[in-house]
C-alpha cells in the first residue's frame, strides 16, 4: 500500500441523558476492541428538548471537535451500537481509507434497506451504495439510504458538512446525506457491517433494524483482485477500468491518453509493464500510481515530452488511447500506434460507441474493416480490438 502510514483517527460517541445507560454500555464495548484511546463523549445538555433539532446540535459539536482536531477522518458513533473488535485495524486496511480515497463510509446500513448496492468489492472490504435519497421527511423507507449510528467522515467531507450544517433540516441522517448528494460523492459502506445496532426502539421512535451481515470478530484481510480507481481523476467507468484489467494482464502496456491517472493506475494492476504518454503533466497520475503501489511497472515520457514528438519504445501487445477524439488526431495516434504494436496484440479506445464524441467510432470502424481488426470487449463507451 503506498500510505504505509496509518491515517489518523479522531473517534466520538453522541448520547442523550435519557439514553446515558445504553451510551454506556456503547462505550465499554468501544473499550474492548482494537481502537486504543477512548472516544470523546458528546451527551446533550439535559435542558436540550428531546428532538431531532437539538440530536442534530449535538452531533455538529462531535463535527466541530474532529474538525479542530485536524484528523483525517472522524469516526463518529450513535450511543445505541455495538462494534466489531478488530475495529481499528478494519479500518485502516480497507484501501480507500488508507489512500484517503473515501469522504463518506458508514459502518452500518439496517436490514430495512432493498437492494441498495451499486456495486460490492467484498475482497476490498467495502461496497458502494445506488445513490438513492428522498428527503429529510421520510422515514425508513425500503430505498432509501441510512447509516447514521456509526460514520467514517473524512475532514474534507467535515469541513463542508459544518459549512451547511444549520441550513439543513431533519436530523444527522439526513443532513450527511443531504450535503454528499449536493457534492456527488460516492457512498461506501463497509463489507460487512462493522458495527450492529442494539435492538431498541429510540426515544425518537425508529423501528427496530439489525445490520445485515454483522460478524463481531471479523478481521479484514485483503483479497486478490481489482482495486476499482474510486475517485481517481478520469473518465473510465468502474466497469470500463474492470474491463482494461482484465485485458491488460501479464502484457506490455502502451497508454495514450489526455491526463489523470485512472488509467494507469488500472493497467499497472494487471500489466507486466506500463509506458504511458500523457499529453499533460503527469505529476498527477505519478502520485496515483505511488498510492496504488504500482510505481515499478509504469514508465512516464517527461513533463515537457509530447507524444508527437516522444520515441514510443515497444514493442506493445496491448495498446489504450484515450487522448484527442477528433478523426485527425485519433487516425494520428493509431497510425503510430501500430508502428509500435506487437503482431495480432490488442488496441483499446474510450469513448468508442459515444454520442458525444462522434468522430471516435467511425474512425476506429474504418481501421478495423481496412486491417481486419475484431473486436473483442466492449464495456460501456470502452472497446477492445484484436488486431491480425
Amino acid at each position: 500500500m503506498a500510505h504505509s502510514d496509518e491515517p489518523r483517527f479522531f473517534a466520538a460517541v453522541i448520547s442523550y441523558p435519557e439514553n446515558l445507560d445504553q451510551a454506556r454500555r456503547t462505550l465499554a464495548d468501544f473499550a474492548a476492541s482494537d481502537w486504543g484511546s477512548e472516544p470523546a463523549f458528546f451527551l446533550q445538555p439535559p435542558d436540550w428538548p428531546k428532538d431531532k433539532p437539538s440530536a442534530s446540535a449535538n452531533y455538529r459539536r462531535a463535527l466541530a471537535t474532529a474538525a479542530a482536531d485536524g484528523c483525517d477522518f472522524a469516526l463518529i458513533l450513535e450511543d445505541d451500537v455495538r462494534v466489531v473488535r478488530h475495529l481499528r485495524h478494519n479500518l485502516s486496511t480497507i484501501p480507500i481509507v488508507a489512500r484517503r480515497q473515501s469522504d463518506y463510509l458508514s459502518l452500518f446500513i439496517p436490514d430495512l434497506i432493498f437492494d441498495p448496492w451499486e456495486r460490492e468489492e467484498p475482497h476490498l472490504g467495502y461496497r458502494v451504495a445506488r445513490p438513492r435519497y428522498e428527503g429529510p421527511d421520510a422515514r425508513w423507507e425500503k430505498y432509501r439510504l441510512w447509516g447514521s449510528q456509526a460514520y467514517l467522515l473524512s475532514r474534507r467531507l467535515l469541513l463542508a458538512l459544518l459549512e451547511r450544517w444549520d441550513s439543513l433540516d431533519g436530523g444527522q441522517d439526513a443532513r450527511v446525506i443531504t450535503v454528499c448528494n449536493e457534492l456527488k460523492l460516492p457512498m461506501y459502506y463497509t463489507h460487512p457491517c462493522l458495527v450492529e445496532h442494539v435492538p431498541a426502539v429510540t426515544a425518537f421512535g425508529t423501528p427496530i433494524a439489525y445490520a445485515p451481515d454483522f460478524d463481531s470478530e471479523f478481521r479484514l484481510t485483503l483479497g486478490a483482485g481489482f482495486q476499482p480507481p474510486e475517485t481517481t481523476p478520469g473518465w473510465l467507468t468502474p466497469n470500463e477500468a474492470k474491463c482494461l484489467f482484465a485485458h491488460a494482464v501479464g502484457r506490455d502496456v502502451l497508454e495514450l491518453v489526455a491526463d489523470g491517472g485512472r488509467a494507469t493506475v488500472c493497467l499497472a494492476q494487471a500489466a507486466r509493464s506500463v509506458t504511458t504518454r500523457n499529453r499533460g503533466d503527469p505529476a498527477l497520475a505519478r502520485r496515483w500510481v505511488r498510492r496504488y503501489g504500482v510505481e515499478d511497472r509504469v514508465a512516464f515520457a517527461r513533463p515537457d515530452e509530447g507524444m508527437e514528438e516522444a520515441v514510443l519504445g515497444g514493442p506493445f501487445d496491448f495498446i489504450f488511447i484515450d487522448a484527442e477524439h477528433d478523426a485527425v488526431s485519433l487516425t494520428r495516434d493509431i497510425e503510430r500506434s501500430l508502428v509500435v504494436l506487437s503482431s495480432g496484440g490488442l488496441l483499446a479506445f474510450h469513448d468508442y460507441p459515444d454520442p458525444g464524441w462522434p468522430e471516435v467510432r467511425p474512425t476506429v470502424d474504418e481501421f478495423a474493416r481496412k486491417l481486419n481488426w475484431k473486436r473483442i470487449a466492449q464495456v460501456d463507451y470502452c472497446a477492445v480490438f484484436r488486431t491480425a
